[in-house]
């Protein structure tokens, strides 16, 4: 048997039965599928987790009384003002929580009672308009308070979705009472997300001026100011805020800019990308079975035919050889339409999500040799089998 015998009789095999051929690939075509879309949706996602973690961290700066417990306000609205007006700065405000855990309710007291003892009440927090400005509320009904409503010190609120589930609130009954310390007020909007500062979600979110008004200055934490910057200016703004909110003495505050957390970002991808790997690499074992199993049944259907090949003269390893080809063709077969079946996958997920899709070549140029090595690995004991048959026992069944 000439090698080019050799691999006709692999590939006449293969093409025979193609029903055989098509199921026996399939484990390999998922395992592979799998193991190409794994990496290449995981990629993708941290690439998109990236941006977003860039656009935020490269745009917020936040500002810090240095001396809280002094009871001097080093910011002031004229120190918000100052933070406004440098280049670079989109918005600046007050966002603190209302210090005693005052009691909130959708019922006037006493009935708020009972809700507080639950320990299920949401937190108090307030904010100005520059405030709201950076958080970047999103509504699910209503509106945001406006100037008129903040000089008047009017009782309106803002109440973040989790809030209002709490609460008993729906999003169709705006405009709707709501009582805190058993003061009435009326909730303007109910917030479904946030560009940041998610914890609102939980909060009642009320006026910076009515909340003045109410519990007075001692019982606001007046030493939080955020920033926004627009995108690549956090770090040349952070380096001239503490002079333009406290001008005076800039050693007052404290310039805070968002830890980049590299190491956290990097460690959660490689963590699910490993999870994620370890499932295709099932898949692809279940495959490779799959072709060792089909290999064994098809070399035990042709011992006479093995044994009428070494009656003429064909050698043990060109037996071997010829059931290690049917494999490994099965197998790169398998390697390629499953390297073609995640590329379609990533590229349908990234485009459902608004992504970019991202998939490193060498995940490409590996996957079809995966389905070889799946293949020549899955066909080793079955050629080994095949080439031991002995000439004389296979014709004589």
């Amino acid at each position: 048997m000439y090698p080019r015998d050799v691999c006709g009789q692999a590939t006449l095999e293969a093409l025979g039965r193609p029903w055989r051929t098509l199921l026996t690939i399939l484990g390999t075509v998922l395992g592979v599928g799998m193991f190409v879309a794994t990496l290449g949706i995981t990629d993708s996602g941290r690439a998109q987790v990236n941006q977003r973690f860039n656009v935020l961290l490269s745009t917020e700066v936040d500002v810090q009384d240095a001396h809280p417990d002094d009871g001097i306000f080093a910011l002031t609205p004229s120190g918000e003002a100052g933070a406004a007006r440098l280049n670079g700065v989109r918005a600046a405000g007050l966002l603190g929580k209302v210090k005693g855990s005052p009691e909130i309710s959708a019922l006037p007291l006493p009935t708020n009672e009972l809700v507080s003892s639950a320990g299920d009440q949401p937190e108090l927090d307030y904010a100005d308009l520059g405030a709201l400005d950076v958080v970047r509320p999103l509504l699910a009904a209503g509106r945001l308070f406006d100037r008129t409503q903040l000089r008047r010190r009017a009782r309106v609120a803002l109440i973040g979705a989790n809030a209002a589930r709490s609460l008993g609130i729906n999003a169709g009954e705006l405009p709707t009472a709501l009582y805190v310390a058993g003061s009435r007020f009326v909730v303007e909007g109910i917030i479904r997300g946030l560009q940041r500062h998610d914890e609102l979600l939980t909060a009642v979110v009320i006026p910076k001026t009515t909340a003045l008004e109410m519990f007075g200055a001692d019982s606001l934490n007046l030493a939080d100011m955020i920033v926004a910057t627009r995108f690549g200016y956090a770090n040349s703004v952070a380096a001239v805020l503490a002079a333009a909110v406290s001008p005076v003495d800039p050693g007052r505050v404290t310039v805070l800019t968002p830890p980049d957390p590299t190491g956290l970002r990097t460690q959660v991808a490689s963590d699910i990308s490993g999870l994620l790997v370890i499932l295709a690499g099932v898949g692809l074992l279940v495959g490779m079975i799959g072709i060792g199993n089909t290999t064994l049944v098809s070399v035990l259907e042709r011992v006479r035919e093995i044994g009428l090949r070494r009656a003429l003269g064909a050698r043990r390893s060109q037996i071997a050889t010829q059931f290690l080809l049917e494999s490994l063709t099965l197998g790169t077969v398998g390697g390629v339409l499953g390297a073609c079946f995640g590329l379609v996958g990533v590229t349908a997920v990234a485009l459902a999500k608004g992504w970019a899709p991202v998939l490193p070549l060498w995940v490409l140029v590996s996957a079809p040799l995966i389905g070889t090595v799946a293949g020549l690995l899955a066909g080793s004991y079955p050629a080994t089998r095949a080439a031991r048959i002995d000439p004389v026992t296979a014709l004589a069944q």
